[in-house]
């Protein structure tokens, strides 16, 4: 019986097995051809045509909105849309855009991806500084102010960069400058070396000189045996301002003139620049009778008093008391090292007047209504006075007592407004003209003085101070402005992969071919030396300065002088960019001139070169200094003033061991067998090392790698040169 329910219940399994395989869904299907138009209650087209896609009416249940008929086209189907717009953000005003600014230059200062890469660092915030300025000019300076602060780089953060100093020069260089690229990476390398320096850029000389250099060069001119005398002063840097003692209020400003209006009794000028009085707030700075130092350290410029002391020395000292020298060369800096907001801002009127026969005009006026005086010149001319009056003292004093022959003289990093800087022309308009009034004032009191011809003039006054004189005697004078390569003017960072984008180095290699078919011989000043330790200057006009001078030496170019360091140094420029540096290659020698301001640590001092007359290569190099450490002796009476004293004679203190004629010039070669004999006599370095500073008391010994530092400063011409090999 269970046997026979066993079999009942499979057979009824297997019943129920085939009756589920008989309702299992089909491996295929084929759709119907017609289109299931009962999907959608309208259409735009017909459904059923099978040359067109179907285009149902759809219909948003939740707007009750009909969608249009293009959207269901594909050939009118709109591939950009073009009226849903999205929402960006609202238009920040210009106090907005610092105050972010500022964040976004805090947010990356502090970012862990640019953490260890301060280039980074400083480019990417420069970009952010672009386009605060691009967008907001006026919020360029408070920008470089706040992040000064922001930063702690210095302690006198609106002094240094508000609008009134370098901060409107830092919104325009931004705003021009290529600041992620060459530009940016330049600009950080000059601040706390938070770049590298750039390396210079190859030269494209093809087509930059008129014709190739002589092969062989021309022979020499022969010397004539005949002498000149030719003076170098530099770096005088007058501040008439100081007081023998504390200034009294009677002292410090005129009746009805505010204390920014300096005029003293005697020529006694309170500093607008040192130290404040606390409860008037006036400016003072009470000094020695003729400097400022403490524990033998000088930290003032020059007086008037110390100025008119050298120029009384020079004619007794240089023997042309009589005679007065063949001529003489200014290598720049007029003006005390002021900070930069007030720069060029205060007036001190008297001097122009004392100094200036021709302002006796301008004395009345002062006297007669001196709030009339304020409001004129100190508003309208007062950034300019400053500057002008620097000239008047100091090339009316050079006139004075070293003319009728002419001074060349050239404009110093100090002697502009805003100091230090100088724009491209080409920037065009207000910007590219903004320091027009300099050269044309500087280039016409170099023709009041009458230095320099009416074509020199008229030249110097539109292309930044820079001129050529061709004298009669053979010589040709050629002088630049060399802000075009200091690493302190800014604009040079704006398009800085050119290496000459102020045009100032074309004008000068034009020249010397000019000399060159002439058969002149050629003496280049300039301020801001182009090589040394290649710290004041950028590698790439230097670099092709460098090119210049290797394409027109020796048979052009007799002697370069500068000033800028306020030492006694000098460097050598060698054929094929120095790559072999012996006397054979040794091509032409600056001279870079003591300065009459004993700033910093350092003597005061002049030189006065001999000088053939028909090679006008040097044959000597003499310096005189006076010793600081003995002024303060000097106070407190009336009988004697400072004493100048022969320091050197460079072929005496240099050649000794050199074979060298008695009329043999002091040339590169010459420069070059000293540099050797130091190699071997490393006290002839140390003796080089204590006139570098003028023999001051406060200067430090030459010893372990000082040694051959100071060779190859001296060989070193560029900056790209010396910071290859130094």
């Amino acid at each position: 019986m269970m046997l026979l329910s066993t079999f009942l219940t499979l057979l009824s399994c297997r019943a129920a097995l085939a009756a589920s395989s008989s309702s299992a869904p089909p491996s295929a299907y084929t759709v119907p051809g017609a289109f299931p138009t009962s999907v959608y209650d309208s259409y735009w087209n017909d459904p059923t045509a099978t040359s067109a896609q179907p285009q149902p009416v759809i219909t948003d249940p939740v707007t009750n909105t009909i969608f249009p008929e293009n959207l269901t086209n594909p050939e009118t189907f709109p591939k950009n849309d073009t009226v849903d717009l999205h929402p960006l953000p609202s238009t920040s005003n210009s106090s907005e855009l610092l105050n972010t600014a500022i964040a976004q230059i805090a947010a990356i200062a502090t970012n862990p991806a640019f953490e260890g890469n301060k280039c980074a660092q400083c480019q990417a915030s420069l970009e952010v500084a672009k386009f605060l300025v691009m967008a907001a000019p006026e919020q360029g300076p408070l920008l470089a102010e706040a992040v000064c602060e922001y930063f702690n780089y210095s302690d006198t953060c609106y002094d240094e960069y508000s609008v009134l100093a370098l901060g409107s020069v830092f919104s325009q260089v931004v705003a021009l400058a290529n600041v992620g690229g060459y530009d940016g990476q330049n600009l950080c390398s000059r601040f706390d070396d938070l770049c590298p320096i750039p390396p210079a850029v190859p030269l494209n000389m093809t087509g930059w000189f008129a014709k190739p250099k002589p092969n062989p060069l021309p022979p020499p001119k022969q010397p004539s045996g005949e002498r000149l005398k030719v003076l170098h002063v530099s770096d005088i840097h007058i501040d008439p301002r100081a007081c023998r003692s504390p200034c009294s209020p009677k002292e410090r400003q005129l009746t009805g003139m505010p204390s920014v209006f300096l005029i003293i009794p005697l020529i006694k000028f309170c500093s607008l620049h040192h130290a404040m009085e606390p409860t008037t707030g006036n400016l003072f700075l009470p000094v020695a009778r003729l400097v400022k130092s403490t524990e033998m350290r000088v930290d003032s410029d020059t007086p008037l008093e110390l100025m008119l002391a050298a120029m009384e020395a020079i004619p007794e000292l240089t023997g042309t008391a009589d005679t007065g020298f063949n001529f003489s060369l200014f290598t720049g800096d007029l003006t005390a090292h002021d900070t930069d907001n007030q720069y060029s801002r205060y007036v001190v009127l008297l001097l122009s007047v004392v100094l200036d026969s021709n302002a006796v005009g301008l004395l009345g006026l002062m006297s007669s209504t001196p709030r009339q005086v304020n409001v004129v010149m100190g508003q309208r001319m007062g950034l300019i006075f400053h500057m002008n009056t620097y000239q008047v003292i100091v090339y009316n004093l050079l006139k004075k007592y070293f003319g009728p022959p002419p001074v060349y003289a050239t404009v110093g990093n100090h002697d502009t407004y805003v100091q230090f800087q100088m724009i491209p022309y080409w920037m065009g308009g207000t910007l590219g003209q903004q320091f027009n009034w300099l050269y044309e004032h500087i280039s016409s009191m170099w023709s009041y003085e009458g230095w320099l011809p009416e074509e020199s003039v008229q030249y110097a006054s539109t292309h930044y101070a820079a001129y050529s004189v061709q004298r009669p005697d053979g010589l040709r004078i050629i002088s630049i402005d060399t802000d075009i390569w200091y690493r302190d003017n800014y604009f040079g960072y704006i398009d800085s992969e050119d290496p000459d984008p102020f045009g100032v180095l074309r004008f000068l290699t034009d020249e010397l071919q000019a000399a060159e078919d002439a058969g002149d011989r050629v003496w280049i000043i300039g301020h801001v030396l182009a090589g040394w330790d290649g710290s004041a200057a950028q590698s790439n006009p230097t670099n092709l300065f460098y090119q210049i001078v290797d394409r027109f030496s020796p048979h052009v170019i007799a002697n370069i002088f500068w000033g800028h360091t306020h030492q006694d140094q000098l460097s050598i420029f060698y054929a094929n960019n120095g790559t072999a540096m012996n006397a054979d290659t040794a091509l032409a020698v600056s001279w870079i001139g003591p300065s009459i301001t004993p700033l910093t640590n350092l003597n005061s001092g002049f030189r006065m070169y001999e000088v053939d007359s028909a090679t006008f290569d040097v044959l000597d190099s003499y310096t005189w200094i006076s010793p600081v450490n003995e002024f303060p002796a000097l106070d407190n009476q009336t009988e004697y003033g400072p004493t100048y004293q022969l320091e050197y004679s460079a072929r005496e203190a240099y050649g000794q061991n050199i074979t060298w004629g008695a009329n043999d010039p002091l040339n590169a070669t010459w420069w070059h067998l000293v540099t050797e004999q130091m190699e071997y006599n490393s006290s002839l370095v140390e003796l080089f090392y204590i006139h570098e500073s003028k023999s001051s008391a406060a200067s430090s010994k030459c010893t372990g790698s000082c040694i051959n530092d100071t060779i190859c400063y001296i060989r070193s011409g560029s900056a790209p040169v010396a910071l290859q090999n130094c």
